[in-house]
Formats: structure tokens, sequence, C-alpha cells
């Protein structure tokens, strides 16, 4: 049976045998290696602990390979539920990421990369992720999936959280800009759209949820110019909406009756539909009384006089 000392204690006797292992060192480091991620494989994560804390101690020279043990070192710690050694020697990856690139290089396999990465974003942070390039996606995307599980009350608190930590952050103002709106409050989301599209005039989702706001306060050929933009092809019933708003109060009744039949037959067929259909139908109808009441204009008579005829007398 194999040894249960504890991986510090291990480390501790490492150093007292490190000389007499000259150039043989290397490859008895790797196949500790190897050991670890065989037995962490077989579901002895208590062993591959002892094996890997082993292994990376022998690689502390190599950051790419150092990265390569702590990742696999993680994983046994995560299965164990140890959430504290987990911690810990994420924080050695990130510190060897920042300074040596060393997870962005290292030869993780993609299975590997996933598995660590999905542990890493479930138990580390945000805060503490966000500002390292090689996990910033993956954790910018886990708290995006728990913001749109949240309720709006614990949406708008979770925001207000991250945009005191980073008040530039364009997405989490898209994000508060939205909340803003289904509060009824589009002049601040208007202003927080605002702000992000000064310093990202191209940001489309900004342009949409800008264009919302200013449907909402009524600056329909302003908003109108936004929700064309980034929806042309209608495919959005909720800006295909605020377009169709914004038409019957300009009364285009003829685009606003276009727009109304694009929308999906359960939005015609719902309460606010049965009302935007009978306003358009109306809307047509007394355009076209107008229109019957506007006298032609007479067709141009031609004159056989000489230009500049005789006077009328």
């Amino acid at each position: 049976m194999r040894s249960s000392i504890k991986p510090a204690v291990l480390v501790a006797l490492m150093w007292l045998v490190l000389p007499s292992l000259g150039s043989a060192a290397e490859p008895f480091y790797e196949r500790l290696l190897q050991e670890g991620i065989r037995a962490n494989a077989d579901g002895d994560s208590a062993q591959a602990i002892q094996d890997l804390t082993l292994a990376c101690f022998g690689m502390l020279e190599e950051p790419e390979s150092l990265t390569v043990c702590r990742v696999h070192l993680a994983l046994a710690q995560a299965a164990q539920e140890d959430r504290e050694a987990f911690a810990e020697t994420v924080g050695r990856i990130i510190d060897l990421e920042k300074s040596f690139q060393a997870y962005s290089k290292a030869p993780l396999g993609r299975g590997l990369r996933q598995a660590f990465e999905q542990k890493l974003i479930a138990w580390i942070p945000y805060s503490s992720l966000v500002s390292v390039k090689a996990f910033s996606a993956a954790a910018r995307a886990q708290q995006e999936q728990e913001l749109l599980n949240m309720d709006r009350d614990q949406r708008r608190a979770a925001l207000t959280e991250l945009l005191a930590g980073d008040p530039e952050d364009l997405a989490w103002k898209i994000h508060m800009a939205k909340i803003e709106l289904l509060d009824g409050q589009p002049a601040k989301a208007l202003e927080l759209t605002d702000s992000v599209l000064s310093q990202d005039t191209e940001l489309l989702v900004a342009i949409c949820v800008r264009g919302e706001a200013r449907a909402a306060l009524g600056r329909c050929e302003e908003a109108l110019m936004d929700l064309v933009s980034c929806d042309e092809s209608g495919s959005r019933p909720e800006i295909l909406k605020r377009r169709l708003e914004c038409r019957m109060a300009l009364e285009q009744w003829e685009i606003a009756k276009t727009l109304f039949d694009a929308l999906p037959v359960a939005e015609r067929k719902g309460r606010t539909g049965r009302s935007w259909d009978k306003a358009i139908k109306a809307g047509l109808k007394e355009a076209r009384r107008r229109a019957a009441e506007v006298p032609s204009e007479p067709a141009p008579v031609e004159s056989s006089e000489p230009e500049g005829g005789a006077e009328t007398p």
C-alpha cells in the first residue's frame, strides 16, 4: 500500500533527498505527475494530491510544466471538495499566468481546460478572475448567466456591486440600462447607453437599448434610427413592437400596418395586439378620408397664345 504521508511533510522530506537525485530529478517528478494523474482518474484523489504536490515541487523553474501540474492538482483538490486548497492552488496558477502567461501557453488539452475552468468559475469569485485575461471571458460568461437567473431586484443589486468595482465596464452598464427600462426609468437607461456609446460608437446592443429608451421617452424619430439599424430584418419581436409604437405615434399608418403584420400571431391576437390593430385600422381609415378631401391639382392647360401674351382686361 502506498504512503499516506501528508503532502507538506513529503515536500519537506524532498528537500533532504533532492541533492542525491541529481540528473534523475526531472524524470522522477515527471513520473510522479503521471502517477498523480492516473490516481485522480481512478478516483483516488487523496493519493493524487500527494503525488501531484511532490511533482509540482520539482517543476518550480518550469512555469508551463508547473501550470500543467497545478491544474491537475487543483482538480484533485476539487474532487476532495477542498475549496480552500483549490483556491490556494488557483492563486498560484494565476500568479504564473500574470508573470509568464504560463496557463495560456501550457500544453493543456481542451477537455482538461474545460474541466478546470468549469470548476474555476464555480468556486472562485468573479472579481478574482476578471482581471486575468486567460480567465476573464469564462468568468464574464458565468457572471452573465448568473445575472440572467436572478430576479430583477437581485440583478440590480448584483450589477450595482459590479459597477462599484468597475464603473466603466460597458457590459454591466448595458445590463443596468436594461433594468432601468424594465423599471420604467428610460431617462436613466438613456444616460447609461449614451455613456457606453461614447466609448464604443458601434456597439449594437447599446444602440438597441438606446433606441428602446428613446422610444419610451417619445423621441420616436431618433429611436427609429437606432431600432431599424439594430434589427433590420425585424426578427426580434420586442424591437419590432417598439418600432411599431413609434410609427403609430408618428401616424405612419401604412408602415405601422406592415410592422404589425410581421409580429408573431400570439402578439397580434393578444390584448395589446388587438388594441394596436384597432388603432391602425382607424388611422388608415382617417388617412384615406383626408386624402379623398384634398382636391386634385388641375392639369396644366396648354395655351395657344405666344409667350408673354396679351394682358387680361
